[in-house]
């Protein structure tokens, strides 16, 4: 029998004696199997958690960096693209205020030969009648 075993059943009859059968076999089965954890083992696990979290902490340092860093990027581009879209803005209201120029000189001309038209064709049928 192990080190371990003979613990456990050492355990088991102490409890016996402090708590009666039926509720060391419940606290029995509530322990895990095989060696149980001394506080060194959670001193240990405590340090390699910690040591885990630091190296967490620093890598969520550099990435705060580098977001700052992409954040004032942005901050320098703003201006820039605000005046490029400025420019490609009154680029296309130049074209735009073209063809309206354009649509509205063909319009003026559709109309200014219809008007005339019909004028020409009421003075022919006034002279006819």
């Amino acid at each position: 029998m192990s080190t371990s075993e003979q613990a456990r059943r050492g355990l088991e009859r102490r409890l016996e004696e402090v708590l009666g059968e039926e509720h060391a076999f419940t606290m029995m089965q509530h322990l895990p199997p095989g060696e149980l954890a001394t506080k060194l083992d959670l001193e240990n696990l405590e340090h390699r958690l910690n040591r885990r979290m630091d190296g967490f902490d620093t890598r969520m340092e550099r990435f705060e960096g580098r977001m700052d860093g992409f954040e004032r990027k942005i901050d320098d581009l703003g201006p820039h693209l605000i005046a490029v879209m400025d420019g490609k803005n009154e680029g296309m209201e130049g074209r735009l205020v073209a063809m309206f120029h354009q649509q509205l000189a063909a319009q003026t001309r559709v109309f200014f030969f219809s008007t005339a038209g019909l004028m020409l064709t009421l003075a022919a049928i006034l002279r006819a009648g």
